[in-house]
């Protein structure tokens, strides 16, 4: 793959944190661009963002392979914006 992918987790699942290493099951798809003239075009606007896969996990599609580093900034970051909202 080339690109970024859009992963898509089970909401059920226990959210993992930035820097964790995940093994994940299954193949990504690229996403159908849009059919008819002037309407939202789900594959390009990705394409923008360099996302040209996507892809959804249910609870036996996974597992952890390993927690990323606790004192990453990022990642504090990103726990600190999820304990706020």
């Amino acid at each position: 793959l080339s690109g970024s992918v859009l992963l898509s987790i089970d909401q059920k699942q226990k959210p993992f944190a930035y820097g964790d290493t995940l093994c994940i099951l299954g193949n990504p798809v690229q996403p159908a661009p849009a059919t008819n003239p002037n309407v939202f075009d789900y594959a390009r606007y990705l394409s923008l963002k360099n996302i040209l896969h996507t892809h959804y996990i249910d609870s036996n599609q996974y597992r952890l392979l390993g927690a990323g580093n606790r004192l990453n900034w990022k990642r504090l970051a990103y726990e600190l914006r999820h304990e706020l909202n």
